[in-house]
């Protein structure tokens, strides 16, 4: 088991990693396609990341992401903060409070929580920190491109 002091070390030492590389990497090489997808099915898209707001949305705009996006929302609080809270928040801002029509695409049992905790359908994709194995294992489909997490949200 991971400790709060350790767990608070471990994000903050992701956060300044991920923060000093980050303009050395682009965004997921199908990422583009993905949102170009959606918008072809005439479906919309927010980003949803528990990485600071104010460093996040620099980023999706550099990568001629944020023009596609409904909203794109960081983390504004303090580093720790829980993930179903802020998409409850995000959702609101949209007017999507019931969630009825929503699907969540994520990498993590924390964005399977949220997603749960709120009302939203959810969709792994096999792209993070979790083995697949583990993703399946939760009984919620597992996507293996981006794409393909377009086709099963859509399912949903």
């Amino acid at each position: 088991p991971v400790s709060d002091t350790e767990w608070d070390r471990i994000n903050r030492v992701f956060h300044d990693v991920y923060f000093e590389n980050i303009d050395h990497a682009g965004p997921n090489a199908e990422a583009h396609a993905a949102v170009a997808e959606v918008n072809k099915r005439n479906l919309t898209q927010s980003i949803l990341s528990m990485w600071t707001h104010s460093l996040l949305v620099p980023t999706a705009q550099r990568h001629g992401l944020a023009t596609e996006m409904l909203a794109v929302q960081g983390s504004s609080e303090d580093e720790g903060a829980i993930k179903a809270a802020l998409l409850r928040q995000h959702l609101a801002g949209l007017g999507l409070e019931g969630g009825a029509k929503v699907v969540m695409v994520g990498d993590t049992f924390d964005d399977a929580h949220a997603a749960e905790e709120v009302g939203v359908g959810v969709v792994f994709y096999d792209g993070g920190s979790h083995h697949r194995d583990a993703l399946e294992a939760t009984g919620i489909p597992v996507a293996d491109t981006l794409c393909h997490a377009v086709d099963l949200a859509e399912a949903l």
